[in-house]
């Protein structure tokens, strides 16, 4: 399986020498990015969302652990990387997959690897069985993780949900709208199947879709007055379900 992952470490060498061991013996593991403090580390987790999180302990005058604090729902697994045997009881509290002690050997990040792994495949296997589950039976309400913490809506109030780079922007009957830390993709998996994906960036709620029309390439016009593209390869089965009458 593929797995992403960043770099939490403030010693240059330290991130090139990690880079190199990853890029010759775990071929599976795609580097996204470098950071070398608590605050630049959390603004790159949050940007791309990686799968994996290597954290050194010392940052600076920091402690990673704090880097840590800063999500209140952890999507990522952490790998701990100090020089320190002193953090272990710690790293075990913050569920850390595994804790590598400098200098570590080729060997070592490998191990650490095959442990997220089947983590991993693990925890997508669950995640896609409770979804199927979710999406065939009635759902009234959905919690989701936003920058303040975690909401919980009526499903039936969501009119439309839009992507923003790696979140996600609901709107509601009520003429409200929040940012939402997911992707579309993911609240695609999570919402039932009343919700349609018309095009990469939008997902709609049938029940709340006004009219099809079919001027500028044909939109989805909804009860909040927004206009959604239809994409083409979408477009005859959403056809489909407006003259099923789902």
């Amino acid at each position: 399986m593929k797995l992403t992952a960043v770099i939490i470490e403030d010693e240059l060498d330290a991130q090139v020498l990690l880079a190199n061991l990853l890029k010759e013996f775990c071929s599976e593991v795609h580097l996204l990015g470098f950071a070398s403090d608590i605050e630049s580390g959390t603004e790159l987790i949050k940007s791309v969302k990686p799968d994996l999180v290597f954290l050194d302990i010392n940052l600076g005058n920091e402690c990673g652990f704090r880097l840590l604090d800063q999500f209140l729902l952890k999507p990522f697994k952490v790998i701990i990387t100090t020089a320190y045997e002193k953090y272990a009881l710690e790293a075990f509290k913050y569920q850390a997959v595994d804790y590598l002690l400098k200098p570590y050997s080729p060997f070592q990040v490998r191990q650490a690897i095959e442990r997220v792994c089947k983590l991993e495949e693990g925890t997508k296997a669950y995640t896609k069985l409770k979804s199927l589950i979710s999406r065939s039976k009635p759902m009234s309400k959905i919690s989701l993780p936003s920058t303040d913490g975690i909401h919980i809506f009526n499903v039936n109030e969501i009119i439309r949900a839009e992507a923003d780079r790696a979140y996600c922007i609901l709107y509601f009957d009520i003429n409200a709208k929040i940012i939402i830390s997911k992707s579309l993709k993911e609240i695609e998996n999570l919402l039932p199947n009343n919700f349609f994906r018309t095009h990469t960036s939008h997902l709609i709620n049938m029940d709340k879709l006004v009219k099809y029309a079919k001027e500028d390439g044909g939109y989805a016009l909804m009860s909040d007055g927004a206009k959604i593209p239809i994409a083409r390869r979408r477009r005859v089965e959403f056809l489909d379900l407006i003259q099923s009458n789902v």
